[in-house]
């Protein structure tokens, strides 16, 4: 797990006092599963209180209206909690999101991202992030 985290581009980073792990696995190579998940979460592992794939949307079955509807849409987000169960996809987790994909220079702000609950919008003026115009530094 661990060797394949790092092939699909694992990053963590810290939004709000949350530590977020981001797995940037662009054409949904990697299978997770809740213990792959829990094990990577784990604090004797890389530690996180939550993971997030990043993949493309297309890649993600039964999104292409969403993507009809929002072509910019390009990433999609899942989340997962540290015991591998699904997660809302939450402002922290957008903005852990939109940061690491910044960092690995694979988009630019503003970004729009596809999630199960639809498409939302992250920006960045100079050092703060929004989520549909809520500020989180």
């Amino acid at each position: 797990m661990f060797d394949a985290l790092h092939e699909a581009n694992a990053v963590k980073v810290e939004v709000a006092g949350k530590r977020v792990l981001v797995l940037i696995d662009p054409s949904k190579q990697l299978q997770l599963n809740t213990t792959e998940v829990a094990l990577a979460c784990s604090p004797r592992a890389l530690g996180a209180d939550a993971l997030v794939r990043c993949l493309y949307t297309q890649y993600v079955p039964g999104t292409a209206r969403l993507l009809e509807l929002a072509p910019q849409a390009e990433w999609f987000i899942e989340a997962y909690a540290p015991d591998g169960a699904m997660l809302d996809v939450s402002g922290e987790l957008l903005i852990a999101s939109a940061c690491a994909l910044v960092e690995q220079a694979l988009v630019k702000a503003p970004i729009d991202f596809a999630t199960r609950a639809g498409v939302r919008s992250v920006s960045k003026l100079d050092n703060v992030w929004s989520v549909a115009g809520q500020p989180i530094n």
